[in-house]
């Protein structure tokens, strides 16, 4: 072998290291894995006769996480993989208080849970990493601490006016309010990858913090 030969081989060598394997080149890509790539278009779920959905893996791979205070774990088919669901809020989310800080009154989150800065999680679970598994809790998950606040909100939703980022509402006792960015508003929801629960309220600026998940109690 040429010096020259020589150094194209040691070239060739040194690209691939920067190089992704190709089909044809990896060992681990059979016919038999090819073929079966090519039944599951959407990798984890395809159509089935009559336009049924039938999924990859639709029984669970791996046991459930240890349990979690008032979560039930069901298996995802659709994302192969344990998630978590809260029928009502595992305990009280109601604010531990008022406080203050120099934009002015702030609610105070409930016992335990620590201030994070949600531009630099951008969107990922400050307990376990996950990406986009955020649930917002829905229906006992959020309200005012105020309740003049929430009264003038649900009349005005009773009778038919939707409140928007701008509305303001006359309350009985603080005047003026919007009642959407008021500083005794909140909100919780939780991370269904882990179970953590996330709170925030509704302020300019707002604030956020979460909790993590609570182990049960038992056997």
């Amino acid at each position: 072998m040429t010096a020259a030969a020589r150094m194209e081989e040691r070239m060739l060598e040194q690209l691939g290291l920067f190089s992704s394997a190709s089909p044809a080149a990896d060992p681990c890509f059979t016919k038999e894995r090819a073929a079966a790539d090519d039944a599951w278009p959407h990798r984890t779920w395809r159509f089935g006769p009559g336009q049924s959905i039938e999924y990859r893996e639709p029984e669970p791979t791996s046991p459930a996480p240890p349990a979690v205070l008032g979560g039930d774990w069901a298996w995802n088919p659709l994302v192969p993989g344990w998630r978590i669901d809260y029928a009502v809020p595992p305990f009280s989310l109601d604010p531990r208080g008022d406080g203050a800080d120099r934009h002015g009154p702030k609610l105070l989150p409930p016992p335990g849970f620590l201030e994070i800065d949600r531009r630099r999680l951008a969107g990922r679970c400050p307990h376990c990493g996950e990406q986009s598994g955020g649930r917002w809790g829905g229906p006992g998950w959020c309200g005012w601490s105020d309740p003049r606040v929430a009264a003038a909100f649900e009349a005005e939703e009773a009778a038919g006016r939707r409140c928007y980022g701008l509305t303001v509402v006359d309350v009985p006792g603080l005047g003026p309010v919007n009642p959407m960015s008021h500083y005794t508003r909140w909100g919780a929801g939780f991370c269904a990858s882990c179970g953590a629960v996330s709170w925030n309220d509704f302020r300019d600026p707002a604030s956020a913090y979460y909790g993590p998940p609570a182990k049960a109690v038992g056997p």
